[in-house]
């Protein structure tokens, strides 16, 4: 400690730490990145990540396309909750039932997203899905009135999201 006051911080040359050659490469597959990409993007705009229920109500994801008939198998033989009884079609019930809770807490800029998987008899499927509700800006002295959200903002979150990907 004494030696490091005396001559300093400064004189001590910067030397970059070695990886060691043992370690295995990062193992993540382009999908993996592409989708950090797109939460980190989704965050830098001012987003919080909901991490959400993989599983909703039939009586709810029938407004989100699925089908009793067709889709029977998605319905969960042992559901935690008989709210919860089949795989979500739509990433929306869930970001929608947390805006309302938020809503109900007296939140009044509501910036969510959530990259998850939707479910169909074909497959899954990664998503990407964000809500933006209530006030973009606050009141205040300067500005006044609060502004809403508009579809301009969520066009501008879609536009940031494909040249993220790589879209044209």
């Amino acid at each position: 400690e004494e030696v490091l006051r005396i001559i300093g911080l400064d004189a001590l040359p910067t030397t970059p730490f070695v990886r060691p050659d043992n370690l295995p490469p990062v193992a993540l597959s382009a999908h993996q990145r592409a989708m950090g990409d797109l939460k980190r993007v989704l965050a830098a705009q001012g987003m919080d990540e909901a991490v959400l229920w993989s599983f909703t109500s039939s009586a709810v994801a029938r407004h989100f396309g699925w089908d009793d008939a067709s889709q029977s198998d998605l319905l969960l033989e042992n559901p935690i909750s008989s709210d919860l009884d089949v795989m979500r079609p739509s990433l929306l019930p869930g970001l929608l039932s947390a805006t309302k809770r938020n809503v109900d807490r007296r939140a009044t800029s509501i910036r969510l997203f959530e990259r998850g998987r939707r479910y169909f008899k074909q497959g899954e499927r990664a998503t990407v899905g964000f809500v933006l509700a209530g006030e973009k800006t606050a009141r205040s002295w300067q500005s006044g009135k609060a502004q809403p959200f508009d579809a301009f903002d969520a066009k501008s979150e879609v536009i940031a999201l494909l040249a993220a990907a790589g879209a044209p």
